[in-house]
């Protein structure tokens, strides 16, 4: 208070109205404003999901989850597999128990491993996102002179160094350089049935050059990508997530 002019001194942050005093009329404003969106969400942000907050990134122009999908609405025992009904199952832990399995240090660090009947047909990704598809991952590939993509050394923009030592150390300073550059940080995680430091993913679509439930790898041998046909649908993969466009 100044006693010469007999005025409020504008001097708190919290008046929001700029007569010179913190009164209710401020109280009100803040209240007002409170819980309203900051800004609208952009890719590079956390994605809520089903309680998990996920890494994204662009590439290619598109929004991708940097990280597998952690979305767990049932837990399946490794033995119980199924082509007609949608399975879940995760690497560290063989049983029923929702509760147990949340707690899984798997689910946090390598995500969900999903049967075929689940990638194609239960709503896993957020609504307005998809389970990635086979272009998806052809436009993120390196590409040739001819403009096809490249599946020699292809793995090496997409992997966490962290999760892959053995791959690292066959690594010339140039590959070093291009490590992980689309950010997508993919881990050695394995698919069920197979074995580890081993990464596998499917995409939505059922038939890709006359295969049926085609996936591709990449194994700790070599920086290659693999192209596989015939996979049984009732094996199953961790995935990524793409934003509609």
């Amino acid at each position: 208070w100044d006693d010469a002019t007999q005025t409020c001194i504008v001097a708190f942050p919290s008046d929001s109205n700029f007569d010179g005093c913190v009164q209710l009329n401020d109280l009100l404003d803040l209240l007002s404003a409170f819980g309203a969106q900051c800004g609208a969400w952009q890719c590079g942000e956390p994605m809520n999901h089903s309680g998990h907050a996920y890494e994204t990134v662009v590439i290619d122009g598109r929004c991708w989850f940097a990280e597998n999908l952690a979305y767990l609405p049932n837990v399946n025992a490794w033995s119980d597999y199924s082509e007609e009904e949608p399975r879940f199952y995760l690497s560290d832990y063989n049983g029923t128990d929702l509760a147990v399995a949340m707690q899984s240090s798997a689910l946090q660090t390598h995500g969900v491993h999903y049967n075929h009947f689940a990638k194609l047909n239960f709503p896993i990704c957020p609504s307005g996102w998809h389970v990635t598809s086979w272009q998806d991952w052809l436009n993120i590939l390196p590409k040739g002179i001819s403009g096809d993509p490249l599946f020699e050394d292809a793995a090496i923009p997409l992997i966490d160094p962290e999760e892959w030592p053995t791959l690292i150390e066959s690594l010339n300073a140039t590959q070093l350089t291009n490590i992980n550059s689309t950010g997508l940080n993919i881990s050695a995680d394995g698919r069920m049935y197979g074995a580890q430091d081993y990464y596998s993913w499917e995409w939505e679509n059922q038939w890709i050059y006359g295969l049926q439930y085609v996936w591709m790898s990449i194994s700790n041998s070599n920086l290659d990508l693999s192209v596989n046909g015939g996979s049984i649908p009732s094996y199953s993969h961790t995935i990524r997530c793409v934003k509609n466009k």
